[in-house]
C-alpha cells in the first residue's frame, strides 16, 4: 500500500483547518467534535508535522477547559500543565489552574494545592496579563 505525501504547505493547511473547526466546535457548544478535532491535530504534530507552540499551547488549554466543563478537574490540570509547556506565558492557562487548585485545596485542604494555586497566580501575574481573575482569586483566598 502507498502512502501519500502530503506538501509542508499541505500539511499546514490540513492543521489550521483542524485547529479552526476544533474552534468552532467548542465555541458552538459540541466539546465532543472540538475534541476529535484536537486530538486529529495533535497527532499529527506529534508525527512530526509542523505547529507554532502557542496553537498547540492553546488547544491544551482548551482541552482543559473542555475536561473541567466535565468535572474531570485531575485531567484537566494535566491539559492545563501541558499547555504551559509550550506557552509559559499564557496568562489565562495560568488563571484557570489556580482555580482549580484553589477550589480543591478549599474542599479537600490539602496544603499541597494550595501553594501550586499560589504559584499559578504568581505566574499570572508574571505574565502582567492584567486579568481581574487574579486580584478575585488572590482576596477570597487571602493571599498577599
Amino acid at each position: 500500500m502507498l502512502k501519500a505525501v502530503i506538501s509542508r504547505s499541505g500539511q499546514a493547511e490540513i492543521m489550521k483547518q483542524l485547529y479552526r473547526r476544533g474552534n468552532l466546535f467548542l465555541a458552538n457548544g459540541r466539546p465532543e467534535l472540538a475534541v476529535k478535532h484536537y486530538q486529529k491535530y495533535l497527532a499529527f504534530y506529534h508525527q512530526g508535522w509542523e505547529a507554532e507552540p502557542v496553537v498547540v499551547a492553546d488547544i491544551y488549554h482548551n482541552l482543559g477547559m473542555i475536561a473541567e466543563e466535565r468535572q474531570a478537574i485531575d485531567e484537566a490540570i494535566a491539559y492545563y500543565e501541558q499547555a504551559l509547556k509550550y506557552d509559559a506565558y499564557h496568562g489565562m492557562t495560568w488563571i484557570f489552574l489556580a482555580k482549580l487548585y484553589l477550589n480543591r485545596y478549599e474542599e479537600q485542604h490539602r496544603q499541597s494545592d494550595r501553594m501550586m494555586g499560589v504559584k499559578a497566580l504568581e505566574e499570572a501575574e508574571r505574565c502582567k496579563t492584567g486579568f481581574p481573575a487574579v486580584n478575585f482569586l488572590k482576596k477570597r483566598y487571602a493571599i498577599a
